[in-house]
């Protein structure tokens, strides 16, 4: 589980050098720690669930892996009176799939629900006419 975790995390340092690796290594630590606690604790699937869940539609190589909190209102729940929705954690993912495209999925991390799912094609040149 550790090593697929370690993955997106391995080639983000590969990719940039320097502070900011050091920075990302701490965060990394931290949500790590944090995604272990929450799992003993029963309230959020093991990242190994999450990728087997995954694997089945979104087939392909995980680039990277994030876990985060994020606020209700950002992923599209509905709150009453723009009172403060709850928070919610979600596993973050960009996957490689065989068509060269770059597929970034947003993952309720209690119930492994797919919130969001975003694609791009790497030979589209952005902002160019």
């Amino acid at each position: 589980m550790l090593r697929k975790f370690l993955l997106g995390f391995s080639l983000l340092v590969m990719l940039v050098g320097g502070g900011f690796a050091l920075n990302a290594a701490q965060a990394h630590d931290h949500d790590r720690t944090r995604a272990e606690q929450l799992q003993a604790m029963g309230k959020v699937l093991p990242l190994q669930k999450i990728l087997d869940m995954v694997a089945a539609e979104y087939p392909g190589q995980v680039l990277k892996v994030e876990f985060e909190e994020e606020d209700g209102k950002d992923l599209g729940l509905a709150c009453q009176n723009d009172e403060a929705c709850p928070s919610q954690w979600i596993y973050e993912l960009k996957i490689l799939q065989d068509n060269s495209r770059v597929t970034k999925l947003k993952i309720d991390a209690h119930t492994g629900k797919i919130l969001w799912v975003g694609q791009r094609n790497p030979h589209h040149k952005r902002g160019r006419s």
